[in-house]
């Protein structure tokens, strides 16, 4: 028979670890990119900076986003949580269908500096 503690304290903080950790990951790797395109950006109207043509990122960005985002919910929704279980049982479920939930989204987030990354423009 297993038995599991049920501590509240370590739980919630598991889950702020977690998500600091994704969003930190992608905060330095969006400066790293800054970093590298600091001198060729192209947001601004001067008239001397060349215009690439970057056309299919400005349709396959907001598609990607979209798609994630609606993904990431029917993910969530298709596990449920059960009631019946212990405290512990219940906790790793929300764990797992919260990190299921931020995978898609961070995924469409990383693609987004990627395309910066490999544009240079900041209208993403």
């Amino acid at each position: 028979m297993n038995t599991y503690s049920q501590n509240t304290q370590g739980g919630p903080q598991t889950l702020r670890i977690i998500h600091g950790a994704l969003m930190m990951g992608m905060t330095l790797f969006f400066l790293v990119t800054l970093y590298l395109h600091a001198n060729d950006m192209f947001f601004s109207m001067d008239p001397n900076v060349e215009v690439r043509d970057h056309s299919m990122f400005f349709y396959t960005v907001p598609a990607i986003v979209l798609i994630s985002y609606t993904v990431s919910i029917m993910m969530a929704r298709s596990m449920p949580i059960s009631s019946k279980n212990e405290y512990y049982r219940r906790f790793q479920q929300v764990m797992t269908r919260h990190i299921v939930r931020i995978a898609p989204i961070e995924g469409a987030g990383l693609f987004i500096i990627v395309s910066f990354l490999l544009t240079g423009t900041l209208s993403f």
